[in-house]
């Protein structure tokens, strides 16, 4: 019996553009938070808010035993005069509302008429962000707009948004890069070690999530057949 396909086509257009970029941002409202905390972040909504605040919507990933009075006091102790209130209590984590009196994401952004889908700290001070854009010139006056404000910004990837598979964030960010730096080239161009960095995760991890992705996507392929 044929498996039925693996989703319908997403309400992406395939002119939408997906980048991964690494970058360094002064008053980043998450850079601050330590990786052994054990969040994600996934960013639903980023408006300016006044002439140089942010407001954000975000989904946080937290461990098991962290409550919300825990999460709280962490994310205000990694930057004080942050305000952040739980919304709402989700399967995995918490939806969470932060604002801050400087944010440059949040101005940058919304100018470039980009949209900030993920956030992930490295711990050093640099993010790894997924943006989404309507096109490749979006993206490109976002760099530029960070830079002009003096951050540090490497551009990874860059890539059409076409019909989606059923990987999650992670996979689909962690699998974009690695085929972008050369991962599945014959020879490779580069390996676990140097995607790690790039992703900012383990490379034991990176290793899980890679091999999970790709056993999808050929499931997804073979279903197709």
């Amino acid at each position: 019996m044929r498996l039925a396909a693996c989703r319908a086509p997403s309400a992406w257009t395939v002119t939408m553009r997906s980048a991964i970029i690494v970058v360094k941002i002064p008053d980043n409202i998450f850079c601050s938070v330590p990786p052994s905390s054990g969040l994600s972040f996934k960013v639903l909504r980023c408006v300016p808010r006044g002439p140089s605040g942010g407001y954000s919507l975000v989904k946080i990933g937290a461990p098991p035993a962290m409550d919300e009075a825990a999460l709280v006091a962490l994310l205000k102790d990694s930057e004080p005069g942050r305000d952040v209130d739980i919304a709402s209590r989700e399967k995995d984590g918490y939806l969470v509302t932060v604002s801050n009196a400087r944010c440059t994401v949040c101005g940058s952004v919304a100018e470039s008429g980009c949209f900030l889908e993920s956030a992930r700290p490295h711990g050093d001070g640099r993010m790894t962000w997924g943006i989404a854009a309507p096109d490749a010139a979006a993206i490109r006056g976002l760099v530029a707009r960070l830079r002009e404000r003096g951050c540090e910004v490497e551009l990874v990837s860059v890539r059409e948004r076409g019909r989606e598979t059923r990987l999650t964030d992670r996979q689909e960010e962690a699998v974009r890069v690695a085929c972008d730096l050369g991962y599945y080239d014959i020879p490779r161009r580069t390996d676990l070690d140097e995607l790690a960095g790039k992703l900012g995760i383990g490379k034991s991890a990176l290793d899980v999530i890679l091999r999970r992705a790709e056993g999808k996507l050929v499931r997804c392929h073979l279903a197709k057949e």
